[in-house]
């Protein structure tokens, strides 16, 4: 898209860097890997399976219940590999909401 690049050529550094900034932080670590106390409880309206879990390492995420779904169950192009190695979803292309439920 020309009008994007265009405006991109003008963003300094930083704005570059809060750009990457806030695409990140959309990203959920989505990974079972991570995940235990696995819990199916519906499908999105695109037919992609919905759980509830909680995060293993709960000095990072607590005791928390949370809602989203497993990343080797959507389509690839929402996943991104992190530098740990865990995968990452980005629910902006998703009609799934990642969402704590219970904390």
């Amino acid at each position: 898209d020309w009008d994007r690049n265009v405006s991109d050529f003008w963003k300094t550094e930083e704005d570059k860097f809060y750009d990457r900034l806030e695409y990140i932080e959309e990203l959920q670590s989505s990974d079972r890997r991570l995940k235990n106390n696995i819990t199916k409880i519906g499908k999105s309206l695109s037919g992609i399976n919905i759980y509830t879990f909680n995060y293993k390492n709960s000095d990072r995420y607590g005791d928390s219940l949370y809602q989203g779904v497993m990343s080797d169950e959507v389509p690839s192009n929402v996943v991104i590999v992190g530098k740990n190695g865990y995968d990452l979803v980005d629910y902006s292309k998703l009609d799934v909401e990642f969402k704590r439920v219970l904390i």
